[in-house]
């Protein structure tokens, strides 16, 4: 158990490690690009760049 790091209880959070992969990364690109099409789409007066 992680001695740094608790949870809003007080309670030692158990240490987790993750390596994203390259389609870990990939699928967020791709994910970013639905979104932020969806959200252009609904026509937003500020927040998105023209990209």
């Amino acid at each position: 158990m992680d001695q740094t790091y608790k949870d809003a209880y007080g309670m030692p959070l158990l240490p987790m490690t993750y390596d994203y992969t390259d389609q870990d990364r990939e699928f967020v690109k791709c994910i970013s690009n639905v979104t932020r099409k969806i959200a252009k789409k609904m026509g937003p007066d500020h927040g998105i760049k023209n990209t």
